[in-house]
């Protein structure tokens, strides 16, 4: 996800924080007249801004931890359906490792592998389990 698109995420499930600060400001702006509203101003968006930010770094953890739990459960899902893998290399080095409701494809000369389970796909770099179930797989 991109910066804006982490922003997007915080106005969207934080609207209504948005709001009370967005009330606020106009509180502060009709009633206080002296140097201290602009003070109040600034620290009212130097608040939402600092909130905000913070919020981003939380949907970035959330879904490092989410992204790390798939992985283990399909290497887990990889694990228990070895034996029943068939693996199919095409003439230009490509491969398909097919077992069960798992479907793993790429290239041998790749370091990215394509993973398919129940109509979903997502690709990700090859680590040494992955090298290693390849590799088992293709011997057999």
């Amino acid at each position: 996800m991109t910066q804006w698109e982490h922003w997007l995420d915080f106005v969207i499930d934080r609207w209504f924080v948005i709001l009370v600060a967005i009330i606020a400001l106009v509180i502060v702006i009709k009633v206080v007249k002296t140097i201290v509203k602009w003070l109040i101003v600034i620290a009212i968006v130097a608040a939402l801004l600092f909130y905000g930010a913070n919020y981003t770094d939380a949907i970035k953890d959330v879904s490092g931890k989410i992204l790390e739990y798939t992985q283990e459960e399909i290497f887990d899902l990889l694990s228990s359906e070895i034996s029943n893998a068939e693996y199919v290399e095409d003439a230009n080095g490509r491969f398909t490792i097919t077992s069960g409701s798992i479907k793993l494809e790429g290239s041998n000369d790749s370091d990215e592998v394509t993973i398919s389970y129940r109509e979903q796909s997502f690709t990700i770099k090859k680590n040494p389990f992955l090298d290693r179930y390849i590799t088992e797989v293709k011997g057999r």
